[in-house]
């Protein structure tokens, strides 16, 4: 079994070579397919949300994020998270949000 640095550098390099002027823009609208993709399987089908996370690796990589720097860049956003205070969730079909 690969690390996550093993995987993020073998994606990387496959996603470069096979789709080599692909931009953030395109990235962006390739996740918003997917995400109808997740909504119409009521988010049961945990591959499509593994295509939501490979081209979230893809536009992190191309925008100089590197395998050394996910995890501990997870972590500090996980941090953050715990840290903040949130809104109280009222509909569970919206985002809840962090209060500044």
């Amino acid at each position: 079994m690969k690390t996550i640095e093993q995987f993020v550098v073998a994606h990387s390099a496959w996603a470069v070579r096979k789709f080599p002027d692909q931009t953030t823009e395109g990235i962006c609208k390739h996740i918003e397919k997917e995400l109808i993709e997740v909504r119409a399987c009521n988010g049961k089908d945990l591959v499509e949300w593994i295509d939501v996370i490979m081209l979230a690796l893809d536009g992190y990589g191309r925008n100089g994020g590197t395998p050394e720097a996910l995890l501990p860049l997870l972590d500090f956003k996980l941090n953050k998270n715990i840290d903040r205070v949130w809104a109280v969730q009222t509909d569970p079909n919206q985002p809840v949000e962090h209060i500044e």
